[in-house]
């Protein structure tokens, strides 16, 4: 037994009683050892991305090969070609086999890959225009690519315009450039983040450069005082004091002033008018009229807050004070329910009540006190009128449920009074003077009437109903308490008033048990009345990710008449790209979302499933699951926070699903 390696001449030495004889052989024995790994490469620096030549130097006939290229990833051929996308320091190893056993070798930093680096130099800050000068480095050796670059705005403001600008928009390294962030005049005041983000030509590698700046922008918007005073107002009567609101600007820079809404929050005695209304440059002005009527001999206040596209001061507080003082007057209205010129008030409202400022007299109560007039059927509604002296409420009790989207006008007439004979002051100048000149009106308009399953609202429960679902699919709002039953049924109207008709099984949301519920009232009819909905092809094609939820959700039983006409329906408008039998990853909805979107897709068998989100650079900032799961449709929803618990910026988005052997991507859009 040969134990170490070499070359072997055996020798045989013979003795007897003779002589002894020595022989040795002409041939040699050649004993093997185990593998020495070695290696060479073609090339060991460069620019990236480095596409390197490898090639075995092993010695004593290797017949496996265990390549490790030093950025995690590895080849088991002799003679390797790898390429390197991101710069730095590679160390490289291999381990050689052969019959008599492995040998490795390793050679620390053999490869440098060399890249760049962005480097903020100088910041200057003017009022409108915000420059960032930086240079570009080498990283580990002089990189010889051209580098391109391109300016991503993280917060785009409410009003005006933030536009970037590069010096050169193509660079090398070893220069510097600068860009410059230009501001117009009106652009909402606040802090504004971006990145500058260099890519090399051929894509890799990247590098970016976060900046932020602060707009400091002058004020449009002017009052004439910032506290209002109402002195000695008597009870019952009103005083009417203008605040005037003033665009500062001047008429060369063509700014507009947009008031968006005034609000009052405290005493409601008071008051104002106009809540919305614009005001052009050069000193143009616009008068908000605060009106008070104190209810009693109290001191009244209230904040007034005007909310403006004004850049630097979108909010501006005015505070209100008021004293009332006594006086002897006529009955009025204090209160309505429903409120004055409300909207959205359900059909199913038994009373209509009108609080007075005091008690009047029940028995001179005429049968006219009190009529309400319905505009959609053009004629008075019928009801029963009582008066609650406890509360002073004046009731009007409908005989019926009120008109669905009808305007409800109630008039209380000018001729009922109070214990000591004064008649009511309808139009509240102080001077009770009977009817009509006193008659009181106010209106409301109700809301809408749903029957379930009939979602367009033509009078009949048919596959046509299924359309709206896929527009407002996932939308929610108000409930409604009896379901499916067939009936027409109130319920709070919704942001769009389709979708109120599309909550087919009244849960709050638009979602597949409401196909059901359309299954539920299937050829169900009543007598139509408006709205009545319709669509055309461009509306359901935009939400082609919701009706394949629906397609999916109804199976595939050839023996389900309901469910085949709706799926034959489905695919008359939209392209379902699978089978309920095959992998399919759906489009996003909504698409763009903000902040919250579904993603879904079809498993036709059990497998292991992930679910990941990556941004543009291709980095995975969420991962949604990492779980088996059992074969069906699925529905997974994403609120735009990555695993580390961080609300991600505006920006397209990409959703990878791996099931089994399937792999899909698709692109999404977050628009905050």
């Amino acid at each position: 037994e040969y134990t170490e390696e070499g070359v072997y001449r055996p020798r045989l030495n013979v003795t007897n009683a003779c002589g002894a004889d020595v022989m040795t052989s002409t041939d040699s024995i050649l004993v093997m050892g185990h593998a020495k790994a070695d290696f060479a490469a073609d090339t060991v620096a460069g620019s990236a991305p480095l596409q390197v030549q490898f090639t075995d130097k092993s010695l004593n006939d290797p017949f496996e090969w265990e390549w490790n290229f030093g950025d995690e990833t590895g080849s088991a051929l002799q003679n390797p070609s790898h390429e390197y996308t991101q710069p730095g320091l590679y160390g490289v190893s291999l381990t050689s086999l052969n019959s008599c056993g492995p040998d490795a070798l390793s050679r620390k930093d053999y490869i440098r890959v060399f890249g760049f680096d962005l480097n903020l130099v100088d910041t200057t800050d003017e009022k409108l225009v915000k420059c960032f000068t930086f240079d570009v480095d080498t990283l580990w050796g002089q990189f010889d690519r051209d580098i391109n670059l391109r300016g991503v705005k993280f917060d785009l403001p409410s009003r005006g315009k933030i536009t970037f600008a590069f010096d050169d928009s193509t660079i090398t390294v070893n220069r510097s450039t600068r860009m410059c962030a230009t501001l117009s005049k009106d652009v909402s005041r606040g802090i504004y983040h971006g990145v500058i983000i260099g890519t090399a030509s051929g894509g890799s590698p990247i590098d970016s450069l976060p900046f932020e700046f602060e707009a400091i922008t002058d004020p449009l918007i002017s009052v004439s005082a910032d506290t209002i005073r109402f002195d000695s107002t008597q009870i019952g009567s009103t005083t009417v004091i203008p605040l005037t609101v003033t665009n500062v600007s001047s008429l060369s820079d063509q700014l507009i002033l947009k008031v968006n809404n005034v609000v009052l929050s405290g005493s409601s005695v008071f008051s104002i008018t106009p809540t919305s209304f614009t005001v052009p440059p050069d000193s143009s002005s616009r008068d908000i009229n605060v009106s008070f009527t104190p209810l009693d001999t109290a001191e009244y206040s209230a904040d007034m807050m005007i909310y403006s596209d004004d850049p630097a001061y979108p909010e501006y507080a005015v505070h209100i004070q008021g004293l009332g003082i006594p006086e002897r007057l006529p009955p009025y209205v204090v209160s309505t329910t429903p409120d004055t010129s409300s909207n959205d008030i359900l059909i199913t409202t038994n009373n209509i009540d009108i609080k007075l400022s005091e008690q009047i007299d029940n028995s001179l109560l005429a049968s006219d006190a009190v009529s309400v007039w319905s505009l959609s059927s053009n004629s008075n509604i019928a009801g029963e009128i009582s008066y609650i002296s406890e509360t002073s409420i004046l009731r009007f009790i409908p005989q019926s449920v009120l008109l669905p989207f009808d305007t409800v006008t109630v008039t209380v007439s000018g001729n009922i009074s109070d214990l000591a004979m004064n008649s009511l002051d309808g139009n509240r100048d102080g001077i009770g003077e009977g009817s009509p000149e006193d008659d009181f009106e106010y209106y409301f308009v109700t809301g809408p009437g749903v029957y379930p399953g009939d979602t367009d609202n033509n009078g009949v429960v048919n596959e046509v109903d299924v359309l709206p679902l896929g527009i407002y699919w996932m939308t929610t709002g108000s409930t409604r308490s009896n379901g499916t039953a067939w009936m027409l049924q109130s319920v709070h109207a919704w942001e769009d008033i389709g979708a109120t008709y599309a909550d087919c099984n009244g849960d709050g949301v638009v979602n597949d048990e409401d196909v059901f519920a359309i299954g539920i009232n299937w050829g169900e009819s009543h007598g139509s009345s408006a709205p009545v909905f319709t669509y055309d092809d461009n509306d359901l094609k935009k939400h082609a990710g919701a009706f394949e939820a629906i397609y999916f959700a109804l199976g595939d039983d050839p023996d389900n008449e309901f469910a085949r006409s709706v799926r034959n329906l489905i695919k008359k408008y939209i392209e379902v790209e699978v089978s309920p039998g095959q992998f399919s990853l759906s489009q996003n909805y909504p698409n763009p979302f903000n902040p919250t979107t579904y993603i879904q897709y079809n498993l036709p068998t059990d497998c292991h499933v992930t679910l990941t989100i990556h941004n543009i650079l291709g980095q995975t900032v969420a991962t949604l699951l990492d779980e088996f799961q059992t074969a069906g449709f699925k529905r997974v929803l994403w609120s735009g926070i990555s695993d580390n618990g961080e609300t991600l910026p505006s920006g397209i988005y990409f959703y990878k699903l791996r099931a089994g052997w399937f792999s899909q991507v698709k692109k999404m859009i977050m628009l905050r």
